[in-house]
């Protein structure tokens, strides 16, 4: 994925690993775009407990002002 990254003139990217032979997922943007990561959303595949989970990561401000907005965000996931 990397590759075909490059090759389409995109430096910065994030990229999801195919799963079997289907292929995969890139965010990618040019290097004067700025990009900002504020949640992870993953699927967790136990075997431990042979079941399913989901685990969502979410960063807001940390400051009371903006707390609606970063509630707002959180919901619209």
């Amino acid at each position: 994925m990397e590759k075909i990254r490059y090759s389409c003139g995109y430096v910065n990217g994030i990229e999801v690993d195919p799963e079997g032979t289907r292929g995969g997922l890139c965010l990618a943007w040019k290097q004067e775009m700025s990009v900002t990561l504020r949640h992870i959303d993953v699927v967790v595949d136990d075997d431990e407990i042979r079941g399913k989970w989901r685990f969502t990561g979410f960063y807001g401000s940390p400051y009371e002002h903006d707390r609606s907005n970063s509630l707002a965000e959180l919901r619209s996931l």
